[in-house]
């Protein structure tokens, strides 16, 4: 049902102009919108009354947006921290097992509390006895000792190998080197300059006797040498060789306590009888 703005009479709604007084009916009214629909899982699409059909805004696409980025982002994160916590992990895996090995192999090494090393066969005395007569031309007994240098020395045209030996002989202690070699010529004398050195003391210069086939010298007095070459390790003499420069020859004498014992026991002092020289 429609008025007319002009008599207001009633007209109909297909009417298009009053009967009336002939003027343009008002143009028909829209029907109301049809109540909003909403989407409700499981009942297909229902009516809600008085509320607007519902859009997504600009908004909170955003916000949707940034949260995925946000939460991606946290993920990525995440994933860096576990590999780094991983290879850490490793890594302090091969220190502890490296670690053990290194605490096995130096406990293997040290040796337990109260047990003794026992020293190699290069730290043994390398003193042997000498073959000689048991008895001196005076009746009395004879022992002897010797050594042989640690390396060989040049010598005029040739290299030697020294020996450092000690005899109690007609109840004296004599001490000699046999050089292999003739030493050098020291014109006026029948003696030749030496020196010795204990361990680590300073060499000192001594005369000593040359013997009968020039081959060896004697110590001016053995039973003296024998006393200091008892405490010592090492000894050094040094020599000139024949028409040769100066050779140190070096003894390995420790030990000589043991030989030592031994010539106390034969060696009684006494009276020197004869020469004491090698024939």
């Amino acid at each position: 049902m429609q008025i007319c703005p002009n008599c207001a009479n009633e007209l109909d709604d297909v009417d298009i102009i009053c009967a009336s007084c002939g003027h343009l009916a008002p143009a028909p009214t829209q029907p109301p919108a049809s109540p909003p629909v909403a989407a409700v899982p499981g009942w297909g699409a229902v009516v809600v009354p008085g509320v607007a059909a519902a859009k997504p805004k600009k908004g909170n696409r955003n916000i949707v947006l940034a949260s995925a980025a946000i939460g991606a982002a946290a993920v990525v994160l995440l994933a860096m921290v576990f590999i780094v916590r991983s290879v850490s992990s490793s890594a302090q895996a091969r220190g502890s097992a490296q670690s053990t090995s290194t605490t096995d192999a130096t406990s293997a090494s040290v040796v337990a509390p109260g047990r003794i090393t026992q020293p190699d066969s290069t730290s043994a005395p390398k003193w042997t006895r000498t073959r000689q007569s048991l008895w001196a031309t005076d009746g009395s007994r004879t022992i002897g000792f010797e050594v042989e240098a640690e390396r060989d020395v040049p010598v005029y045209m040739d290299r030697v190998r020294p020996v450092l030996a000690v005899r109690c002989i007609s109840r004296q202690t004599e001490v000699f080197v046999v050089l292999r070699s003739a030493p050098s010529i020291e014109r006026g004398t029948d003696t030749h300059t030496v020196r010795i050195g204990l361990d680590n003391e300073s060499p000192v210069e001594e005369r000593w006797l040359d013997s009968s086939d020039m081959h060896a010298l004697f110590s001016p007095d053995g039973k003296a040498f024998v006393a200091r070459m008892a405490a010592a390790r090492h000894l050094r003499f040094g020599f000139t060789p024949f028409n040769a420069p100066p050779a140190v020859v070096e003894f390995d004498v420790h030990g000589f306590d043991g030989p030592l014992a031994a010539m106390a026991k034969v060696c009684a002092p006494g009276p020197k009888r004869g020469s004491s020289r090698l024939d």
